[in-house]
């Protein structure tokens, strides 16, 4: 259905075929302070400009369960 370039990615992160950005650490507590719960739904709802990262609401999750995955990535952090 999607192509899912993470399922490509090399073991040293990098995602053949991919251009622009890496993808953020998430466990980084400076990324992690420097974002709002809003900002990262907003990415999730349209994307992230100059990077790989598209829509996945509600393509892929709704809007709840893209909530928990905030939470989640949020205990990254701690």
């Amino acid at each position: 259905m999607y192509d899912l370039p993470w399922k490509r990615r090399k073991r040293n992160g990098n995602i053949p075929g991919l251009t622009g950005k890496l993808p953020q650490n998430f466990t980084d507590k400076d990324w992690q302070a420097g974002r709002i719960d809003g900002e990262l739904l907003w990415i999730s709802k349209n994307g992230s400009s100059g990077t790989a990262m598209v829509s996945f609401i509600p393509q892929v999750l709704t809007e709840y369960e893209a909530w928990h995955v905030i939470l989640y990535v949020r205990s990254f952090g701690k």
